[in-house]
């Protein structure tokens, strides 16, 4: 079982940049929209640390987030899965070719889901 995802969770790269999320209003916990991957995946990030440069090693600064995955298989909002603090996922950015992982702090122990 993991801790729904919310508007109210932090999502950061590596680098302590910000996932801007998108919720799902038609399920609240405690008063913030959950998450489904749909409204981590692609989304913008901002105030990533990295500064680009071309090498070496080139480093390429965080913008979106490049890929997500950890949705819960039973509970879903909208017919889709809400996403679970055992969300992995990257930045598009990276150091030497390396990308930026995703952390994650569910910022809520109300619900939970698997």
């Amino acid at each position: 079982m993991g801790g729904v995802l919310t508007e109210g969770s932090a999502i950061k790269c590596a680098s302590q940049g910000s996932v801007k999320t998108t919720g799902q209003a038609k399920l609240k916990v405690a008063g913030k929209a959950a998450l489904r991957i749909d409204g981590i995946d692609k989304m913008e990030i901002s105030g990533c640390k990295l500064e680009n440069a071309s090498g070496p090693p080139v480093i390429v600064q965080c913008k979106t987030v490049a890929s997500a995955t950890g949705e819960a298989t039973k509970l879903k909002v909208s017919g889709k899965p809400v996403a679970l603090d055992t969300l992995t996922g990257v930045g598009s950015g990276s150091t030497a070719n390396v990308p930026e992982k995703l952390s994650v702090t569910v910022n809520q122990t109300k619900l939970k889901a698997s």
